[in-house]
């Protein structure tokens, strides 16, 4: 058999029914997994890895194998007697050898990727994603394009739901994180610094001419990490310095120089042809306005002489998790970051359903609330066929520390509230939610899947502030 890391990461992932997941690092196949006794199911054989064909059978009559796309192979494994061949399936979803590489560029121990990764709002670090629209500022033709665009899709212009966008400026090209002035920057990967200096250009903000200190560092795959705005260099650091992310080693400190309105760090990516990506990638979710459809940024690549615009995901954290309910008992799907436990019954859907939990990185806008976290749930079926009705209610439950949140005009405490989005009325629907303010945690029900946000009421002031890690 073949084995060996397959290049396989969010939101790529290999799905077993009913009861394993495989997760990205993991070396496959995993002993034991895939045999009937003494007969091999399958094995698989990934293009740049292994010779042979993709999938093998000793009895290729227990089988079924369907392509629903040129990099997607799906097996339905007949192990029962009513020859539905659901009972084993495995979906393999391959994706280009961008293997993820990066890690925050500044010290979170602590707290989580996808914590430090939502905006501030919602307690994280970011305060503006990648525009993926058309990120170039001011510069033309972005000018004719008045709408931004995030990594999930959400257009500024959409009303259905309303996107949340407040983080997303347009012609945004990177990522702001709002750190401290001070701040130790760390090189987002091992590298080589290839600029550490000063950069001046035209200031939008102020109307004329800014000069930020600026630090580059070229990575072995192609990569280019610019880190701006900083208020010093590490000393001694010179262009040709061999760095890495270590937390004793910054390669400066973040500040307030160059065209900014106040301390933050802007982290900028550029691909092996010099273009500006996403190192979200693009993931548009099934409500978002850009669902199904190709990157806008790659659409308008010509303006880059052609250029490879396309933005993998090069995070070596998630913030996607994905598992296929199992008939045999319950199925719990937990958020990356800890955050949300879905809880599915036996039963609470009648066929193989695929289900992806994505971390609300971005604050909902729940009109007359505000949000103190939020998520989506999407299933598919084997044809990925988007299901939003289940049979059966799910378990949701959500720890938020608010850190005794209470309503200083009143004195009373604040409960918070799950709602979900409701397409078909084109509005937020409040779940019946329990909540315990000792542990921090809300539980609600729910026969639906969509995007649920954790809200309190916005028009009182809240002491202690319900984020975390604020900056």
């Amino acid at each position: 058999m073949c084995e060996g890391n397959f290049g396989l990461y969010s939101p790529q992932q290999i799905l077993i029914y009913p009861e394993y997941l495989y997760n990205a690092g993991v070396l496959f196949p995993i002993p034991g997994y895939f045999s009937q006794g003494t007969e091999l199911v399958f094995y698989i054989t990934p293009r740049n890895f292994c010779s042979g064909g993709p999938y093998l059978s000793t009895n290729p009559n227990r089988a079924r194998i369907t392509r629903p796309d040129a990099d997607t192979w799906i097996i339905g494994w007949e192990d029962w007697t009513d020859a539905d061949f659901n009972d084993l399936i495995v979906q393999v979803d391959f994706q280009p050898a961008t293997i993820p590489f990066l890690d925050l560029p500044f010290d979170y121990t602590g707290s989580t990727f996808a914590e430090e990764s939502r905006d501030t709002n919602q307690g994280g670090k970011v305060n503006a994603y990648f525009d993926h629209q058309y990120p170039t500022y001011s510069s033309p033709p972005n000018a004719t394009f008045t709408n931004t665009v995030n990594f999930y899709g959400y257009d500024s212009s959409q009303t259905n739901p309303p996107p949340p966008y407040n983080v997303t400026y347009n012609g945004h090209d990177g990522i702001d994180y709002s750190i401290s002035d001070g701040t130790p920057v760390l090189a987002a990967a091992p590298g080589k610094v290839t600029f550490a200096g000063q950069i001046s250009g035209y200031c939008w903000l102020t109307g004329r001419v800014e000069t930020a200190n600026v630090i580059k560092v070229q990575h072995d795959n192609g990569y280019v990490t610019e880190y701006w705005h900083l208020s010093s260099f590490a000393p001694g650091l010179s262009p040709g310095d061999a760095v890495s992310r270590d937390p004793s080693r910054p390669i400066g400190y973040s500040g307030n120089t160059g065209c900014s309105s106040g301390p933050h760090l802007h982290f900028l990516v550029r691909n092996s042809s010099g273009i500006v990506v996403d190192p979200y990638s693009w993931m548009p979710l099934p409500d978002a306005a850009w669902y199904d459809q190709t990157d806008p940024w790659q659409k308008y690549n010509a303006d880059n002489g052609s250029a490879d615009a396309t933005s993998h995901y090069l995070w070596v954290h998630e913030v996607v998790t994905t598992s296929l309910l199992s008939r045999l008992g319950t199925t719990i799907i937990t958020s990356t970051s800890g955050g949300v436990a879905a809880t599915f019954p036996v039963g609470a859907y009648n066929a193989p359903l695929r289900v992806q939990m994505v971390e609300g990185l971005q604050s909902a806008l729940v009109p007359g609330h505000r949000s103190l976290y939020s998520f989506s749930l999407f299933g598919y079926t084997t044809n990925n066929v988007s299901v939003t009705r289940l049979a059966n209610r799910i378990i949701l439950d959500v720890h938020m520390p608010t850190g005794g949140l209470r309503a200083l005009s009143v004195g009373s405490v604040v409960t918070p509230t799950l709602q979900i989005w409701d397409a078909r009325s084109s509005t937020w629907r409040k779940l019946p939610t329990t909540w315990d303010s000792v542990t921090g945690r809300a539980r609600a029900t729910s026969s639906q899947m969509g995007t649920f946000a954790l809200t309190i009421p916005e028009y009182r002031i809240y002491l202690p502030l319900a984020v975390k890690n604020a900056p």
